[in-house]
């Protein structure tokens, strides 16, 4: 199986991820947010890779100003030039979902991640939480893991029932455990370098 990204992408994929774009943003034409030739320069970037796409829209549509989030994913990926999109997309969401958490929510973020990619495999939220914040430990709150995974929504999976977790996909996994990519991605859209370091000792799982 060849799957057309990066230089090889031909029209037809790149033809679908414009419809899913047009349809997750009910952009029907020019007049409509975020407007045709949005739609076109978030194709390019795609390059192919539906997960890509699929990460930019959960990202953009959640609560809030998705304006906001749009004009910064366009704002940071043209920040990049080893064409690692998917690595610097990833970086931003982990990024903004951490930058304002105290440090406790941080390490949230951290062991969530963890447990997920390392893992390799879906878990009950139950069993994730029990795992993480058992009863007793006062050094980890239940609510700042369960602040962690709602931060993260973005890249985690639940299935209909919100009972199981896992990661969006296998390319987020590849990243993380990837230590040259993940500093080169976060020095890249993260300008202070005060807070860059803890920035990367939560997100690198190498």
């Amino acid at each position: 199986l060849v799957l057309d990204t990066g230089d090889h992408v031909s029209g037809e994929s790149e033809e679908d991820i414009r419809r899913f774009f047009e349809a997750k943003f009910n952009a029907s034409d020019d007049r409509s947010w975020p407007g045709t030739d949005t739609i076109g320069i978030l194709t390019q970037y795609a390059a192919g890779l539906f997960i890509w796409a699929i990460t930019v829209v959960n990202f953009v549509t959640q609560k809030g100003d998705r304006a906001l989030r749009l004009k910064r994913v366009l704002e940071n990926m043209a920040k990049v030039g080893d064409k690692d999109y998917i690595g610097s997309l990833y970086a931003q969401i982990l990024l903004a979902s951490s930058t304002d958490l105290e440090s406790e929510e941080r390490n949230g973020v951290s062991l969530v991640l963890a447990s997920l990619v390392l893992l390799e495999e879906e878990l009950p939220r139950e069993a994730l939480l029990e795992l993480l914040a058992p009863k007793g430990l006062e050094s980890r709150s239940l609510p700042s893991i369960e602040a962690a995974i709602a931060s993260l929504k973005s890249v985690i999976v639940t299935d209909e029932e919100d009972n199981y977790l896992r990661v969006c996909h296998k390319s987020l996994s590849d990243f993380l455990l990837d230590e040259d990519r993940v500093q080169t991605s976060v020095k890249k859209l993260h300008d202070d370098p005060s807070d860059r370091q803890s920035l990367l000792e939560t997100f690198s799982l190498s």
